[in-house]
């Protein structure tokens, strides 16, 4: 069945076809109005159809004070297929068929949309609206408030939609109208419209009714509506939401009725919390905050008792100096002055942590002495003041020798020594001697080892990895000193000695791409000694046990002499390249090839409550809250490979690339258990799709930059999710950082740069190219070396390069410092191989690994 995406999806679908049709037939396509690849974003193209604000009498919407109270629905759960309810609903009228140039136009409009282009959408989609029959104004009107909406003109929205609420009786339609004005009336901090607008809603339509009830309790909190958000937290079903929004729900709800006096009701939200929360930092967050409800409900001994709790099993977190302030607070002193340290030590208070430890050993030298001793050192490491850490460790050493905390002040020592630019290996060595029994041992020679290798001393350090390896076979980083013992021979020039390790290594028992690892290095030995057809042979074989691994993809381009410098010309054009109808049946073919317990499930997904409630969500425009859907849907599917592609369909008709990407990956995944077939080309399609293609290949040809490197690395940095934001803060496709993508906007505009502005995928392409081409420009268009500054920052690039030229890109890749940065590249570069054998090469191009 194929998946439901909504009206406008359709209208896009029906403009592509005729879009093709219009091509065949036309020589010279007329002008586009969606920006170029140099433009700057026009801050408008088309005026506000109105600047007034529509009340929400005049939009159709009950007022706030005449709302009814809007009762919970629950959809049905106990099967995939829900019973549909009878409707009353009039059929729309049939609209009649397009002629080529308005449906072009309209598949103008809806790729503008998807680019972020915004202000282009909205000026097609008036100009369609005021040309079409009045059954076509509604979709329009819709697809038009939804622009306004992300162009952050609200007020527009609001105006266009307070016609479509008057101007249709499809349920359909108005629920949608119903959420949008919703969304633009929060936006705007009418919080009494957006109330009437979201209990519109859920008049009409239930399936988005977690998510809205969550927006409804938001606003009437804004209001200080306590009561009525209580209400509307408790009624949100939870089973359609990820354990994140389930946690964060119920905290909500325990801090509404906190605030109402309702202290045993937010008791039993937080208890709630508990029963499914796995991630300890969090566990003690929540303790802490049952232990402030308990304080706030009068019931202190309760409250002290859970304080405590947190002190002594969660001691490392930030809840435990919360927990530790409250105590004090209510004058109650349940640790000593040594375990006091350490959780200040742990919050970062490393002053109040020496205060407290200081007054420990005058006042008990012998107690707890070590341990004194050892957090004063990391707080004063902390406060990056070595010398006093560094004597505190010491003390530790020299006084309390069969103390258990000596292993960690023997290594924090080293640490402290390198801080400040000594050499550590001298006291990782001194503490294996002295202590060659102790289980970290081996740790403390792996240490030593890699800080010398960093330091390009490789004589001394291929010594520490042949004492690691020798003295304490066993250890799981025995192998890899084996490894790297073979690079320090390599990097030392000694070849013949860099072979006979690499090949005892291959003696043992290793993975095929730590194989193909191994023989790409006696390769690339095997050529600097001038042995040609020993460097091919080895190449060969790393790239045919593991020709989709980082190692396999480099052995042949190491074996075809490709060059990591891009030319001045690549940069050839690459069309957006969806699935059609029969490379779907391809990998649903595929699948049955190997797949014989069918189920049946394939054909009904979009139909499965959770399918339903994501569809819902992204037809209100909360695609992230869609995509979090879907990947509960994912993992209920995991191993039913047809409703993987099923719903890996849906997923790429409404764009949640991600997700599409992942449940390729898994299909890959359970072919490769099941030793399956090569998977068609379709699917490595999907799994490497060029989404967003046209906006690469415009920005990539002005830069001389192959559009197939710039989709690796949007693959690797959102899965090409324009709403992505990292950990760090990264925005967008590209994930460039707030400050840079200002530093870019002073350089090529637009002169109105917003944070806002990245999550447009015209823009954080635009702005993802040209500075990758600056990069190019800056390492002699060495696109390794680029990769690397995308990541890190051109700085580390120029620190770990001595600011020189990669000589030996293959010994650089393997030296990078920095895990994080090493993934990248090995990612990217996996990534751009296997982009250029779906799309350039030809033949089958393996799954991946």
């Amino acid at each position: 069945m194929r998946p439901w995406t909504g009206n406008h999806r359709i209208v896009y679908r029906l403009g592509l076809l005729s879009l093709a049709f219009l091509l065949a037939s036309c020589r010279t396509p007329g002008p586009s109005p969606g920006l170029s690849a140099t433009q700057v974003i026009p801050t408008a193209i088309t005026a506000e159809p109105s600047s007034q604000v529509p009340s929400p009498a005049q939009a159709g919407i009950a007022t706030h004070e005449s709302r009814p109270a809007a009762s919970v629905k629950t959809p049905e759960r106990t099967g995939l297929v829900p019973t549909p309810t009878p409707s009353s609903t009039p059929e729309p009228t049939p609209s009649p068929t397009p002629t080529q140039r308005p449906a072009v136009r309209l598949a103008e409009a809806q790729r503008s949309w998807e680019d972020g282009d915004y202000e282009t959408a909205i000026a097609l989609w008036e100009e369609a609206r005021q040309q079409a029959d009045p059954p076509e104004k509604i979709e329009l009107a819709i697809s038009l408030a939804r622009a306004y909406a992300r162009a952050d003109r609200h007020h527009g929205a609001i105006a266009v939609l307070a016609g479509v609420t008057t101007e249709t009786t499809r349920s359909e339609e108005l629920s949608q109208a119903a959420g949008l004005l919703a969304s633009s009336y929060e936006a705007l901090g009418d919080w009494d419209a957006a109330i009437a607008a979201f209990e519109r809603y859920l008049e009409l339509e239930d399936w988005a009714a977690p998510y809205v009830r969550w927006h409804m309790a938001k606003a009437h909190e804004a209001l200080d509506e306590d009561e009525e958000a209580a209400e509307q937290l408790a009624a949100i079903d939870l089973i359609p939401l990820p354990l994140s929004r389930r946690a964060e729900v119920l905290e909500e709800l325990a801090t509404v009725r906190r605030r109402l006096g309702r202290y045993d009701a937010a008791l039993e939200a937080y208890e709630h919390i508990l029963e499914f929360s796995t991630v300890p930092n969090y566990r003690a967050h929540i303790l802490h905050q049952k232990g402030e409800t308990l304080r706030e409900a009068g019931r202190e001994d309760k409250a002290e008792e859970l304080f405590g709790k947190v002190l002594q099993e969660y001691p490392k977190s930030a809840a435990a100096y919360s927990s530790l302030l409250a105590l004090d607070e209510m004058g109650v002193d349940r640790v000593t002055n040594v375990e006091r340290g350490a959780i200040l030590y742990h919050a970062r208070q490393y002053e109040a942590c020496l205060n407290v430890l200081e007054r420990h050993l005058l006042s008990e030298p012998v107690a707890e002495a070590a341990r004194a001793h050892y957090y004063s050192g990391l707080a004063y490491e902390g406060l990056e003041q070595y010398a006093q850490a560094f004597r505190e460790f010491d003390l530790v050493i020299r006084r309390y020798p069969k103390d258990p905390l000596v292993a960690d002040a023997w290594m924090s020592m080293a640490r402290t020594e390198a801080s400040y630019g000594g050499d550590a290996s001298g006291l990782y060595h001194e503490f294996v001697r002295l202590h060659p029994d102790h289980p970290r041992a081996p740790e403390a020679l792996w240490r030593a080892a890699v800080a010398l290798e960093r330091a390009g001393e490789w004589d001394r350090a291929a010594g520490f990895y042949r004492k690691l390896r020798t003295t304490y076979p066993s250890d799981s980083r025995a192998g890899e000193a084996l490894f790297r013992e073979g690079l320090a021979a390599y990097a030392l020039e000694d070849l013949p000695g860099a072979q006979g390790l690499w090949m005892e290594a291959l003696q043992g028992e290793l993975a095929q791409s730590e194989r193909a690892r191994v023989l790409t290095w006696l390769g690339l030995a095997a050529d600097a000694m001038g042995d040609a057809l020993a460097a091919s042979e080895h190449w060969r074989e790393a790239a045919s046990i593991s020709p989709r691994s980082y190692y396999g993809l480099r052995a042949r381009d190491l074996q075809r002499g490709d060059s990591l410098r891009l030319a001045p010309d690549s940069s050839p054009t690459l069309p957006d390249d969806r699935l059609d109808e029969s490379e779907w049946e391809e990998v649903l073919a595929w699948v049955r090839g190997w797949f014989e317990e069918s189920t049946g499930v394939g054909a009904s997904v979009s139909s499965d409550p959770l399918a339903r409630h994501a569809q819902a969500l992204w037809l209100l425009d909360w695609q992230g809250e869609a995509a979090a859907t879907c990947r509960l849907l994912r993992d209920q599917v995991r191993d039913d490979p047809e409703a993987l592609v099923a719903l890996a369909r849906l997923c790429d008709d409404l764009g949640l690339h991600s997700v599409a990407i992942s449940c390729a990956e898994r299909l890959l995944a359970l072919g490769r258990k099941a030793a399956a077939d090569e998977p068609p080309r379709a699917l490595l399609k999907l799994s490497y799709p060029t989404n967003f293609g046209h906006l690469v290949s415009a920005e990539a040809e002005g830069e001389g930059i192959d559009p197939l490197l710039f989709l690796a690395l949007i693959r690797q940095e959102s899965r090409f999710n324009p709403r992505a934001v990292s950990w760090a803060g990264a925005v967008g496709l590209g994930q460039v950082m707030p400050p840079t993508g200002e530093w870019i906007a002073s350089r090529i505009g637009p002169d109105s740069y917003s944070r806002a502005l990245l999550f447009r995928p015209v823009v954080s392409v635009r702005y993802g190219v040209w500075f990758m081409a600056r990069l190019l420009d800056m390492f002699d268009r060495d696109w390794v070396a680029a990769l690397v500054g995308y990541n890190a920052g051109p700085g580390n690039v120029s620190r770990w390069t001595n600011d020189q030229p990669i000589a030996d890109h293959d010994l650089f890749y393997e030296t990078i410092p920095v895990d994080q940065a090493q993934r990248y590249v090995r990612h990217v570069y996996e990534n751009y191989r296997t982009y250029e054998a779906v799309y350039r090469e030809g033949g089958e191009v393996g799954d991946g690994q």
